[in-house]
């Protein structure tokens, strides 16, 4: 009976850590807060029309090795997330299934990227991070699936716009944006 429980426990495991979740956008009505940090900015897919997967930014916390992902949208992809204070780093890209089954992991490589998303920096407490805007690509043709993110952009300007029409509430948060030259260097 404790073998089946132990193989049990470690299939349950292996199930589950092939699974992922991407990180609950904020609703419109946030409120500015002290204890959180907001990363946002544009994150577009292009997907073929009868394709279910999904394609999210993987940004990870330097210090706790902890993950969060941001979903990408084919419709208002201007979003945001709330993140616990610290230092990330935008990792790469993951992809998944309706399951939220991981189908896909892409780490960037130092030769894929390189200028202010290549560097980690920092989410203060109680401020905005723009970390840019990336514009992703699912093709499905029920055999293979492909993956890739096609551009990343600074639009900081209209991006910031968008993002405070849609969170009117978080206008006196302070923001920093990932593109600053001199941000990061704390």
């Amino acid at each position: 009976m404790k073998r089946l429980q132990i193989i049990a426990l470690h299939l349950m495991l292996l199930l589950c850590s092939s699974c992922m979740f991407y990180e609950k956008p904020l609703s419109p009505d946030t409120q500015a807060g002290s204890r959180n940090a907001i990363l946002y900015g544009r994150f577009s897919q292009v997907k073929d029309h009868y394709s279910d997967f999904n394609l999210g930014l993987w940004i990870k916390n330097v210090d706790s090795g902890s993950s969060v992902y941001v979903r990408f949208a084919t419709n208002d992809p201007v979003s945001a997330i709330a993140v616990k204070p610290g230092k990330y780093r935008i990792a790469g890209f993951v992809g998944a299934n309706p399951e939220h089954e991981t189908q896909c992991r892409h780490l960037f490589l130092p030769t894929e990227v390189r200028g202010p998303i290549s560097r980690p920096f920092l989410a203060k407490a109680g401020a905005q991070v723009y970390i840019g805007d990336f514009g992703g690509q699912i093709s499905d043709d029920s055999v293979i699936v492909g993956w890739k993110i096609k551009s990343v952009t600074n639009n900081f300007d209209d991006t910031s716009v968008e993002f405070r029409k849609k969170y009117s509430n978080l206008l006196t948060v302070p923001v920093d944006s990932l593109f600053d030259r001199h941000f990061g260097e704390d």
